[in-house]
């Protein structure tokens, strides 16, 4: 599978959804924008970071498993057992969830 890069421009709320804008970018403008080369195999966004100047944060797609929030055992914060669950989660009890986090270099004091 191979990656993309994009900027997102912002976001508006569509039947009580959020809809993100995203514009594609090319390998060579966010490798420029980036200040080095980006991992092809990789997922990468330019977000503008809401806190301070508005100015677009590199960030990269992480994945992760969490508990399905349609199944009965909403107390617990870990995935149910094999063979649990419900038809929104496909009897596992498990869901996968993507987003973009700020990507920081390893080793990097900040």
């Amino acid at each position: 599978m191979s990656g993309s890069a994009i900027e997102r421009l912002g976001h508006e709320v569509v039947d009580g959804r959020i809809v993100h804008n995203d514009c594609a970018m090319s390998w060579e403008e966010a490798d420029k924008r980036a200040e080095f080369r980006l991992d092809r195999r990789k997922s990468w966004a330019f977000i503008p970071d809401r806190y301070a100047l508005g100015i677009p944060e590199l960030c990269e797609a992480i994945s992760f498993t969490r508990a399905c929030s349609g199944c009965d055992d909403t107390e617990s914060m870990y995935c149910a057992p094999t063979g649990s669950g419900c038809r929104e989660c496909g009897y596992t009890g498990k869901r996968r969830e993507h987003c973009f986090v700020p990507y920081e270099i390893a080793g990097d004091p900040a």
